[in-house]
């Protein structure tokens, strides 16, 4: 790690107070949502597990204390970055995607070496129990509500540093158990970013993984438009504005628009504007009743704004999981790096109040909740899709199929 190890307790100290009076100084408003007492008594408790520690121990204890401001923009991260501004602590993550569903951790990708894993139920990460080890991310992540830690603990437990601070695993090659049927499965998964991957196939339910493009229309049947919005970003070639254009020409001839926003985290709030001046200059007739949007715990950020926009401007129906982040947070966040450690911490610049100055939401909770079990992703099988084809009387059985 860089000459990390070589770092003594005082110099961890030190970086822990460094990181402290970097939060306060930068933070438009540290203290929010913490009092500044109970940052304080965090602090305290963080020296004392500085102290005689392992290197992924302290970082994930320099983790935690950016994560007690309760700030989803404010974050400390453990991704490995393959360029010279990667923070000297990072190390390849696993060769492993994972999707934390309503009834356990799926693998939705693996190394080709590792083809068996895919398909699995976790039920172990070296010798932790998969439980333990979700509960455990919790105390490492920075959000306004408890749904972010869904969103981001799959990736967390990708991370072997993570998984070595959180106790998790005790090396940077990780022995996963996964169950799939009736057999029990278990190998080692070491960190290579360059591997090529096995993965599940969502071809049928598209709106169950997140996409490589930033929106795109999708006729799901007869009189049934998505706008599958992964990324508030214009792409070379792929405006926004474009995509949205061909959705609401969609909308005007009468169909039923599923705009779906549970894999987007964030980009330029701009952008998202024409789809809703777009949707609130309609006839209500045209709109009421006929307008969903999907939403998790992965919508975040500038798909926050999108929602609050949404919700105060057109008439919408949410369907889903509550949001990861609240109707009004902080954003914009800088990076800065530690001295000592070269660790990598984002820190929120701006308050945007895109709702009421009295709205203490911290989610955006659906009008109607579904989630999706491991047996429906592995169908491909959509539950908020299939709940908003119920809602408007669609016969599910005369599905015309998926085309773009």
């Amino acid at each position: 790690m860089n000459g990390l190890e070589k770092l003594t307790d005082a110099d961890w100290v030190a970086e822990l107070d460094s990181l402290a009076n970097l939060l306060v100084e930068s933070h438009p408003c540290p203290f929010r949502a913490v009092s500044e007492n109970a940052f304080s008594r965090r602090l305290d408790a963080a020296r004392n597990d500085m102290v005689a520690a392992p290197v992924p121990q302290r970082l994930v204890t320099l983790a935690s204390v950016v994560a007690s401001l309760r700030d989803g923009h404010t974050r400390m991260s453990f991704d490995w970055r393959p360029d010279s501004s990667a923070p000297n602590h990072a190390v390849p993550n696993l060769p492993i995607e994972l999707e934390l569903l309503e009834d356990g951790l799926l693998v939705t990708a693996a190394a080709v070496d590792s083809p068996d894993l895919v398909g699995g139920r976790v039920e172990r990460i070296d010798d932790t129990p998969v439980e333990l080890a979700v509960g455990r991310c919790a105390q490492i992540v920075s959000g306004e509500n408890q749904w972010r830690t869904r969103a981001l603990a799959p990736k967390l437990l990708g991370q072997p540093l993570a998984l070595q601070g959180l106790g998790v695993a005790g090396d940077s090659t990780v022995n996963v158990t996964v169950r799939k049927g009736d057999q029990r499965v278990t190998r080692p998964v070491a960190g290579d970013p360059g591997q090529p991957m096995s993965r599940l196939s969502v071809q049928r339910a598209p709106g169950l993984a997140v996409s490589e493009t930033n929106a795109e229309c999708l006729h799901l049947a007869s009189g049934i438009t998505m706008l599958k919005y992964d990324m508030v970003r214009d792409l070379p070639g792929r405006p926004l504005r474009a995509v949205f254009d061909e959705a609401l020409v969609h909308v005007s001839r009468g169909d039923v628009l599923i705009t779906d926003l549970r894999h987007n985290s964030g980009g330029d709030n701009r952008l998202t504007w024409p789809l809703v001046h777009g949707l609130a200059a309609m006839p209500s007739e045209s709109i009421l009743g006929r307008h969903f949007v999907l939403i998790g715990p992965r919508t975040f950020s500038a798909a926050m704004n999108a929602v609050v926009a949404l919700e105060r401007h057109t008439p919408v129906q949410f369907i889903g999981l509550p949001t990861g982040a609240a109707p009004n947070h902080f954003g914009d966040a800088q990076t800065h790096f530690l001295e000592r450690t070269n660790v990598a911490v984002d820190i929120s610049t701006l308050w945007w109040q895109e709702s009421y100055p009295y709205d203490q939401r911290t989610a955006v909770e659906p009008h109607h909740q579904m989630d999706t079990t491991i047996d429906n992703y592995l169908a491909q099988r959509d539950p908020c899709v299939e709940a908003v084809l119920d809602i408007v009387g669609y016969d599910q059985g005369t599905s015309d199929g998926l085309t773009t």
